[in-house]
């Protein structure tokens, strides 16, 4: 299910927006439906619509490229898995209500390019789940 979770957001290509929103009380509020007359208190009704600042909306996709390693922390179990070619990584909360939590350590091996990969010029696959090593580890 976890794999299934992030594969979905691999798929997806975009992450919504990390910048707060605008507070609703400084939006325009909705006025009468054309044809109807406005009902009394009708200008107390804060404003519809989801809370998402579409101002940064372009800073969230990832259209042409993938990541390498992609961090989900959650608070569902921790969990590292590679799931096509890239190595993600839940490593859930650093600390609970009742105790410690848990926290992700990642080490990764420098590329080897071999002398006829460098003098070739091209490009050369990361494969950084092959070179790392994650171990997640409680508090």
């Amino acid at each position: 299910m976890l794999a299934r979770l992030t594969n979905s957001v691999i798929e997806q290509r975009h992450f919504f927006p990390v910048f707060p929103p605008q507070a609703r009380e400084d939006t325009m509020k909705p006025t009468a439906i054309p044809g109807e007359t406005a009902e009394a208190g009708g200008e107390q009704r804060l404003a519809v619509g989801a809370s998402l600042d579409i101002a940064y909306l372009k800073l969230a996709e990832w259209i042409n490229v993938r990541p390498d390693v992609l961090i989900l922390p959650s608070v569902l179990n921790p969990f590292v898995k590679v799931i096509e070619g890239i190595t993600c990584i839940n490593p859930g909360t650093l600390s609970k209500r009742r105790g410690a939590g848990h926290f992700a350590a990642i080490n990764v091996l420098p590329r080897g390019l071999s002398d006829e990969e460098r003098e070739a010029g091209e490009a050369v696959a990361h494969n950084v789940f092959e070179r790392a090593r994650v171990d997640i580890t409680r508090v």
